[in-house]
């Protein structure tokens, strides 16, 4: 798994062009996908730069309005649109989760045939 440090360029690197931050920092991206890896990051990313195209373009119905939103920073990327993103891109499971499902799912189904 990529550490804080490479987790927060990735963030800076993909999404430092689009769009400005306003109550988060890519640090604190950083922070909260501690379990992610670079699969998974990308995933966000492109969860994250989704919701804000649909956010702006909602609050500004003009695509070109939209667009210099974006540029000058008055549509900022926010926690809870970054949160609202995590909650629909979780990190995929590592081994050790995988094998305690398979494990309680094997118990559960030898549960189920006494």
């Amino acid at each position: 798994l990529p550490d804080k440090d490479a987790r927060e360029a990735k963030f800076k690197r993909d999404l430092e062009d689009m769009l400005q931050l306003s109550d988060i920092t890519y640090g604190d991206m950083a922070e909260a996908t501690e379990q992610y890896n670079y699969r998974d990051m990308d995933r966000l990313i492109t969860c994250v730069k989704n919701k804000v195209i649909k956010a702006v373009s909602a609050e500004y119905g003009d695509q070109f309005k939209a667009i210099e939103a974006l540029k000058s920073g008055t549509f900022t990327l926010n926690k809870t649109l970054f949160e609202s993103a995590k909650e629909e891109v979780l990190p995929t499971p590592k081994d050790d989760v995988l094998a305690a499902i398979a494990a309680w799912e094997k118990k559960f189904k030898s549960g189920l045939q006494e």
